[in-house]
């Protein structure tokens, strides 16, 4: 199984994702063979933020079950 077939389990599910620009919070919305795209509340009082990154620049994924 790959990687975003693997997250797609997960789409909806809070995440942290650790790249070399640093860790990236939020609700995971999708995952490809290339990106997976989260959504971060970036300012309180401004709408979330949708956030995308490519699978080669992922160190980690952290899955957040509530």
């Amino acid at each position: 199984m790959l990687l975003y077939q693997r997250l797609r389990q997960f789409i909806g599910s809070q995440v942290e994702v650790m790249t070399a620009a640093g860790l990236t919070t939020g609700r995971l919305l999708s995952a490809g063979p290339a990106t997976i795209v989260v959504q971060v509340s970036v300012t309180p009082g401004y709408p979330p933020a949708t956030v995308t990154i490519h699978n080669f620049a992922i160190g980690f994924i952290r899955i957040i079950v509530a």
